[in-house]
């Protein structure tokens, strides 16, 4: 019969696992890259082009989800009276 080699499978398998590693590792290089690419024009879009914000309100409400409570109820008549 023809089997392969142990030594054969072995070698296979640890070549594969370091083709993973090195496959992940310049994935990773890849995504951080990107990603300080990112910022880096971000940073450089912001510097050169300033948000300017403008406040319309001369007075801030600290608390806009606090609202006055507005009674609509109305005293009905009690029967018997």
């Amino acid at each position: 019969m023809n089997h392969p080699d142990i030594n054969y499978l072995y070698r296979a398998t640890r070549r594969l696992s370091l083709s993973a590693i090195c496959l992940s590792t310049a994935g990773m290089f890849a995504i951080t890259f990107i990603y300080y690419g990112w910022m880096l024009t971000e940073d450089i879009y912001d510097a050169l082009v300033p948000e300017v914000e403008v406040a319309v309100e001369k007075t801030i409400d600290l608390y806009p989800h606090i609202q006055p409570i507005v009674v609509t109820a109305k005293k009905r008549p009690i029967r018997g009276e």
